[in-house]
């Protein structure tokens, strides 16, 4: 059965939420990444191309209060951040999906300015991603759908010279400079004395930044929680749902189980997050490996051998039969959307926010 351990009691995470022990949370946080130890800490930020350090400067100190949600994949982050944002009109709630994309399209359009600039007019970035780095089922998602317009030719032979530099697109991308790009909008607006709502789920990434740059905030960092069979669950529901509509959206089986794998670790604590089986585990990673091979799935995992996933997941969480599993990340407050509807989470943050 699995157990459910809050680090705190209820009565105290109001306080550390919203009330005036929220500066605590926030030391935690800011303290985890502050480690010289931490290797993660030894990349260098100057291997950006993007002089951001100008910005930094202005909002190293910022005041707009930021609810920042992180978790797996597919945990329901998106979902709850919106209706969240719905219920504190206070909050700006920032689009990391948009922003991602806007940076894709920078890239894009830095390499290929011709050919971007004339199927941007017809076609969303998304459209663009899917077509240059999709597998070829989600292509043809797009041909069957119309999604490109009367221009079809055109735009196609001008995605197509774009698609024949991949190789330079894809050394020019830097998932690090991207998590950054986010970043630097969130604390724009905080340092605007904007509150802000936003998901990421390179939580990793996202405290580091702030230790690189010394950034002091109110920061309220919120951990969703989903258990890797629900998640699986989930992303097989999504794709069944877009294969009957002929949908784009397909994803990838193996990406929220490795997003599991980044963000959490056994512990022999007695306040933790989850209690799993490790067999009940290994054979969640064996049906998406396996269903994953069968369908092409192009996520880096699904490449992997089935015992470098069994080694991977043993370095992770150990050998024990039964794993204790916890955040490798601070958090103020665990919310588990398994348990509990997105609206219903997001209407008991809202009012623990009020009460600030």
């Amino acid at each position: 059965m699995r157990k459910i351990i809050f680090f705190i009691q209820y009565n105290l995470i109001i306080l550390c939420f919203f009330g005036t022990t929220s500066v605590q949370c926030t030391e935690h946080s800011l303290s985890y990444d502050s480690d010289p130890d931490n290797p993660h800490l030894r990349q260098e930020a100057n291997t950006l191309k993007y002089d951001l350090t100008a910005d930094f400067r202005l909002h190293r100190f910022t005041h707009g209060d930021i609810i920042y949600v992180y978790g797996t994949s597919t945990s329901g982050k998106t979902t709850f951040t919106r209706k969240l944002a719905k219920l504190l009109p206070e909050y700006t709630l920032v689009p990391t999906r948009d922003l991602k994309a806007e940076y894709s399209a920078k890239i894009i359009n830095e390499v290929c300015p011709e050919e971007y600039a004339y199927v941007s007019k017809f076609i969303s970035i998304d459209i663009v991603l899917i077509y240059l780095f999709g597998d070829i089922l989600s292509i043809q998602a797009i041909q069957k759908n119309s999604l490109i317009n009367h221009n079809y030719e055109a735009i196609v032979d001008n995605l197509d010279k774009i698609k024949s530099k991949n190789n330079l697109l894809k050394s020019r991308y830097n998932p690090i400079e991207q998590a950054h790009y986010v970043f630097n909008h969130v604390f724009m607006l905080s340092q605007k004395n904007i509150n802000v709502i936003f998901d990421n789920l390179d939580a990793l990434e996202f405290f580091r930044y702030m230790s690189i740059y010394n950034i002091h905030c109110p920061l309220h960092s919120l951990l969703m929680y989903c258990p890797p069979n629900i998640l699986l669950e989930r992303v097989m529901k999504r794709n069944s749902i877009a294969i009957d509509k002929d949908l784009v959206d397909k994803r990838s089986l193996m990406r929220p189980l490795e997003t599991f794998i980044n963000i959490y670790k056994s512990t022999e604590n007695e306040l933790f997050i989850d209690e799993i089986q490790r067999d009940f585990l290994i054979e969640t990673f064996r049906t998406a490996y396996s269903a994953s091979q069968g369908e092409g799935d192009n996520h880096p995992m699904s490449k992997l051998t089935w015992q470098q996933i069994i080694n991977s997941l043993d370095s992770n969480f150990g050998i024990n039969t039964s794993i204790k599993i916890e955040s490798k990340y601070p958090y103020c407050m665990l919310l588990d959307s398994s348990k509990e509807t997105a609206e219903t989470l997001a209407l008991r943050i809202s009012q623990l926010a009020s009460r600030k």
